[in-house]
């Protein structure tokens, strides 16, 4: 059952990227970086907020200097929001007390499936756009900000994928990158509609829900068919 439940949790994080952040052009930058092999999503079956896994990936990441964004899934992790959040401030931390003499690599952001949809600031609007199938921890190479963010140095913890090219933002030096692109995206989740919004990341859920529903059938299945 875990490679299918690998493969699924792929899958769904796919969907995920490709009718969210592409399909909907909340985060138009991120195909490119998707296209150009700058993303790679691997799955974790930890159930426990160990940073061990974490800590892992970071690693190899590092050592893959053509990954800018590493995305580890936790499809067995049952957290809360806020405790998923802890577990990345907690895993940033245990790398960054790994690097005394220079500074870590990588900052990570949380993303959860549960989240409320909030329009009244831009602020507010960032966790439900975070709303990935499973608990999610997005990895991101310093350098990668470094590249675009022209000397700012705010923001960097919670930053999303379409932090990788500015091209299409207004510019305004009294204004945080991660600001700009939140304001980005509340104009066009204003733009789309809460109904088609809510519609769009439901189909995902729905989903989720149905596989991982045929998935513990089919465990059921296989452990009453196995022999005494």
């Amino acid at each position: 059952m875990n490679d299918e439940l690998i493969d699924e949790t792929l899958r769904l994080y796919r969907r995920y990227q490709h009718e969210i952040v592409e399909g909907l052009n909340l985060c138009p930058w991120a195909k490119r970086a998707r296209l150009d092999g700058k993303v790679q999503p691997r799955v974790s079956l930890s159930q426990t907020t160990d940073p061990a896994p974490v800590l892992a990936a970071i690693d190899d990441w590092t050592a893959n200097a053509n990954i800018d964004i590493g995305l580890l899934i936790f499809p067995r992790l049952q957290v809360s929001r806020k405790q998923f959040e802890h577990f990345a401030t907690d895993a940033m931390e245990a790398d960054a007390k790994r690097h005394t003499l220079r500074s870590p690599q990588f900052v990570i952001a949380a993303f959860h499936p549960d989240a409320p949809l909030l329009t009244d600031s831009a602020e507010r609007l960032i966790p439900f756009l975070r709303r990935t199938p499973d608990p999610t921890l997005q990895i991101v190479r310093v350098s990668a900000l470094e590249r675009v963010r022209q000397g700012e140095t705010t923001g960097t913890r919670f930053v999303d994928l379409s932090t990788l090219d500015l091209s299409k933002l207004p510019v305004s030096p009294a204004v945080s990158l991660r600001d700009r692109v939140s304001a980005s995206n509340l104009r066009t989740a204003e733009q789309l509609g809460e109904r088609a919004l809510l519609e769009a990341y439901e189909r995902i859920a729905r989903d989720h829900r149905e596989t991982r529903k045929r998935l513990a059938q089919s465990d059921d299945s296989e452990t009453h068919d196995a022999p005494d």
